[in-house]
């Protein structure tokens, strides 16, 4: 290590990763929904992704934790579908999710 490295404070890094007391309580708690369960990630964009350049790993993580489902394996998710389509730059983009009981 030179001198002008031992010299230097370190920078500390921030915790992107929220908290998860944020989830949902009482009436608006999730409705959880029997597996094995089919997911489609519907995205609406100005410009189309890549075929394989959508990913919803958080969303489905997320969907998880507010417990909709118990987990996001085989035994309780049967498939994950993806689809994209082109809006006008007059519409804002978002994405759709919907979970179907098999």
């Amino acid at each position: 290590m030179s001198n002008a490295d031992k010299n230097q404070t370190p920078i500390p890094t921030s915790n992107l990763e929220p908290g998860t007391c944020h989830g949902p309580t009482g009436q608006n708690e999730m409705q959880k929904i029997n597996p094995p369960v089919i997911i489609s990630v519907h995205c609406r964009r100005h410009r189309l992704a890549d075929p394989d350049g959508i990913c919803a790993k958080w969303a489905i993580d997320a969907i998880v934790k507010s417990g909709v489902i118990e987990d996001d394996s085989a035994a309780f998710v049967k498939e994950v579908r993806f689809s994209q389509e082109k809006i006008s730059k007059a519409f804002e983009e978002d994405t759709i999710i919907t979970l179907m009981e098999v």
